[in-house]
């Protein structure tokens, strides 16, 4: 009879298949082996079947799904795991050899008292390494936890009670993490075992897609906004704030019919949250002045 696998580790994709072997391999390549991989392929029309029968693993699994978005396909995941940990990776994403052994480690020695865990990744631009992740919540400004999303290590039975909100596809992990920390203490180990693929192009704010995409954004930090309290609530405000600048400046580049109504809505943005706009809008013309002049870099953007 098979061993029950540890970790279930659920990777949602569409259209990925020229990088789904990134995570796949850096899975693949874990010291620690009892795991199973769920990958749950969101309709995609390239070949991303292919592409995982050609690993031939007897632990790797694959579901397909009408294109439902990737909340649908993770919940989906969370269904089929048969693990007493579940983890979430991304299409383009890899974990350091360690990662899984790292966890496990914690867990065994931890057992009666963790029912989240994580650890911090790397961020890599271009192919290049750029800064590591924040370990801890240490400023209004600070991305934590929303970037170390994919290094967590999840309780099955805590997964009974929570799910990804599927009508939204943006800041969708953003919202599954804070559903958790209502439920539990995230236990947080301090290396960093994961890596992060930045890619500017793929930002929601970019291209022809910005609306929908930011609206998206809109919809869900308000969901956040009417039943999460606590000290991470300023980072969520701040990404509410933002989101009104940037679409105000997609439609300067894409709709400038809609201008007048975006500059009415980042005046009511304003009015809302007065202190955070303000910042936000400094802190904006500070490092635009920094990349436009070359005289200075900062660490982090907005």
């Amino acid at each position: 009879m098979p061993e029950t696998p540890f970790f279930s580790i659920i990777i949602p994709t569409f259209n990925r298949a020229d990088k789904l072997d990134i995570p796949i391999k850096s899975i693949l390549n874990q010291e620690f082996k009892n795991w199973e991989l769920i990958i749950i392929d969101d309709g995609s029309i390239d070949k991303t079947k292919e592409l995982v029968a050609s690993f031939n693993q007897n632990n790797i699994h694959y579901f397909h799904q009408n294109n439902r978005g990737k909340s649908a396909a993770r919940n989906l995941g969370i269904t089929k795991a048969i693990g007493k940990y579940i983890c979430f990776q991304d299409s383009d994403d890899e974990y350091l050899p360690n990662h899984l052994q790292i966890l496990y480690d914690y867990i065994s020695e931890n057992e009666q008292k963790v029912s989240l865990v994580r650890t911090g990744i790397m961020i890599y631009e271009n192919g290049k390494f750029k800064k590591k992740s924040s370990l801890t919540y240490h400023s209004w400004n600070n991305v934590f936890p929303f970037e170390n999303f994919t290094t967590a290590a999840i309780y099955y039975k805590l997964l009974k009670e929570t799910r990804f909100p599927e009508a939204y596809f943006i800041n969708e992990d953003l919202y599954f993490l804070l559903q958790l920390k209502n439920l539990t203490t995230c236990h947080v180990i301090e290396k960093w075992t994961g890596i992060y693929h930045f890619d500017s192009s793929n930002s929601g704010a970019k291209g022809l897609k910005y609306e929908d995409n930011m609206l998206n954004k809109r919809a869900c930090l308000e969901d956040i906004l009417s039943w999460h309290y606590s000290t991470f609530r300023t980072f969520v405000i701040k990404q509410r704030c933002l989101t009104e600048i940037l679409l105000l400046a997609g439609h300067i580049k894409y709709q400038p019919k809609k201008v007048f109504k975006a500059v009415g809505m980042n005046l009511k943005i304003f009015i809302r949250f007065p202190l955070a706009y303000s910042y936000l809008c400094f802190r904006i013309i500070y490092v635009k002045l920094g990349e436009w002049t070359g005289l200075y870099r900062t660490k982090d953007r907005f």
